[in-house]
């Protein structure tokens, strides 16, 4: 519907949105983090409630024409989801409530009102839910493991692309190898498929691979074997090199992989077809 706007004037009420709600932010920041300092919760509670009515106000004026309603009702929702996240964060913090008063609000507030107001899709969304994941587990380390997330996510039914994505955001941060195989193991069992595979290993090479010995010209294979690129061809001396690069995002690159196959089973005495990904 956005799209459908008058661009130049979106853009221009956009601008004037970060203003406002930067000065907003700049009043109330210094204050909520002075009384989150000197433990006075509530009461940095009440301040940010008081910035975030305030913000609310300054974008229902902003965008009060009936065309920009879809572009207000979705920043509505995500303004409503920081002030979740925040007064979570203060009650994880600070030792608050007990782990089931914790897990129920994180539930209820946070993972429930993101599927049901349909943004659980987004980045911002994932990546707060995510980085609760992470802090529910340092609070209850003994109690709470990645395993139980997997658990959660799976018996909550949450819907299959937040589950991915929750899944790719914890395994990730996964400091040991032996967890991200056993995390990479149960999430493929659940969420199988050649292309999530191949993402749960692009991010474990990237992640405990001994980059000591890499240069600029080294690549992973997919075999997860180091090999220089400068070696692959020399090794296709003689032969035209045929270098593809190319990304899992880009769809046109896919489009063109059938038509690219046959060419290198057709010519494959002639010409060495080397596939470079790029993902990062």
């Amino acid at each position: 519907k956005i799209a459908l706007l008058n661009q130049d004037m979106l853009y221009t009420l956009r601008n004037k949105e970060q203003q406002l709600i930067g000065v907003i932010d700049e009043h109330y920041i210094t204050k909520i983090n002075t009384l989150l300092n000197r433990k006075r919760f509530r009461e940095a509670i009440d301040v940010y409630n008081i910035g975030f009515h305030q913000r609310k106000d300054t974008l229902k004026k902003i965008f009060h024409d009936a065309k920009y309603k879809s572009y207000l009702d979705f920043k509505l929702l995500l303004l409503e989801l920081q002030k979740r996240n925040l007064i979570l964060n203060i009650n994880i913090t600070n030792n608050l409530l007990t782990k089931d008063e914790i897990f129920n609000f994180f539930h209820d507030s946070i993972v429930k009102f993101s599927i049901d107001a349909k943004i659980e899709q987004l980045p911002n969304t994932y990546n707060i839910i995510g980085a609760n994941m992470q802090k529910i587990t340092k609070r209850f380390p003994d109690e709470i493991n990645y395993f139980f997330w997997f658990k959660y996510i799976i018996q909550n039914r949450v819907s299959q692309n937040l589950g991915k994505r929750l899944i790719l955001y914890y395994i990730k941060k996964s400091e040991n190898i032996n967890i991200y195989d056993s995390l990479s193991k149960v999430a493929f069992e659940h969420y199988g498929g050649d292309d999530f595979k191949r993402i749960l290993l692009k991010y474990r090479n990237l992640k405990f691979l001994n980059k000591s010995n890499l240069n600029s010209s080294s690549l992973i294979a997919s075999n997860n074997a180091i090999i220089n690129l400068d070696t692959i061809l020399s090794q296709n001396r003689g032969k035209y090199s045929y270098i593809d690069f190319w990304a899992s995002w880009c769809g046109p690159c896919i489009a063109e992989m059938p038509t690219s196959k046959a060419l290198a089973e057709r010519y494959h005495n002639k010409i060495s077809f080397i596939y470079l990904s790029i993902d990062n």
